[in-house]
């Protein structure tokens, strides 16, 4: 199981330029990539994507590319067509308005676009794939160690879960009987002046006993447990499994609530439903 959440850091050894590449990343619906890198290596963005797409299912992930050594490979490109341009235009300027006064080189050099700074040597792909699948590899680790944790901390929930189900499957048994008699004898004060039919009287009686047994709704939630083990036990992403089985557990505690009137199952539903939450709250972060 891996977590949503990871961080990883790499670098590459060889080359005239060195690069150092960080990754980080939190929950998200889908794969979503955050670049923060030199103009120059844009040209790199869709290589670099296909290689976190090997690794990484979900996530909004940030990817920084920092130049460790290489600076010495930089120049200043100077436009000299540009500059004679704006110092035309200026001194048109000056003639047409009649403004006195001398155009300096500090003036010239704030200009916009006079000078450009250039890598003499290209940027290189493998070395920044190295630097990337550096740190892939320890982000991919991190975010394993993440999901072992979250992992730890489902199997002790959904085993709280199985003993709340447990407490309520027990309740649920021990008042089926109290609550036949309970609705008999409601109908009984309620209409002890009318004359009604006595099989008709206990056919509306199991009907609303009926209505009130929740036997299903336990199995379906047994069920549910046993397919959340089988899920974090099982190989690839999980994340949009257990987000929409932890619905389903909701919807038949949910059910469980409305139909019994028991106050001790009614606790157990309420306790059943908080460690539920918490599930569902970890639940966001597994990939």
């Amino acid at each position: 199981m891996n977590s949503m959440t990871g961080f990883g850091r790499g670098k590459n050894e060889g080359g005239s330029i060195k690069y150092a590449v960080e990754i980080s990343s939190v929950n998200h619906k889908y794969f979503d990539v955050n670049y923060r890198m030199s103009s120059q290596l844009f040209q790199f963005q869709e290589r670099i994507k296909e290689v976190l797409k090997k690794e990484i299912d979900r996530g909004r992930v940030d990817l920084a590319v920092f130049v460790l050594e290489g600076y010495k490979n930089q120049r200043v490109a100077i436009n000299h067509h540009l500059a004679k341009e704006y110092m035309r235009s200026v001194n048109d300027l000056k003639k047409n308005l009649h403004i006195k006064g001398e155009i300096t080189i500090a003036d010239i050099i704030r200009l916009p676009d006079i000078f450009r700074v250039y890598e003499e040597k290209q940027a290189g792909w493998e070395q920044i794939k190295e630097a990337l699948e550096n740190a892939l590899s320890i982000f991919v680790k991190s975010r394993e160690r993440e999901g072992g944790r979250i992992k730890k901390d489902f199997i002790t929930r959904i085993s709280t879960l199985k003993k709340l189900l447990e407490g309520i499957e027990k309740t649920n048994h021990k008042s089926k009987g109290d609550n036949k008699k309970r609705i008999e004898e409601k109908v009984k004060n309620n209409y002890k002046d009318v004359k009604m039919d006595q099989g008709r009287v206990y056919t509306e009686v199991s009907l609303m006993v009926e209505k009130s047994d929740i036997t299903e709704e336990i199995t379906r939630l047994r069920s549910h447990i046993n397919e959340f083990y089988h899920i974090i036990d099982s190989n690839g992403t999980k994340g949009r499994k257990l987000d929409f089985l932890v619905q389903e557990f909701l919807r038949e505690i949910n059910t469980i609530g409305s139909k019994c009137s028991n106050s001790t199952v009614s606790h157990a539903v309420v306790a059943f439903k908080e460690e539920l939450e918490k599930i569902r709250e970890q639940v966001q972060n597994v990939e």
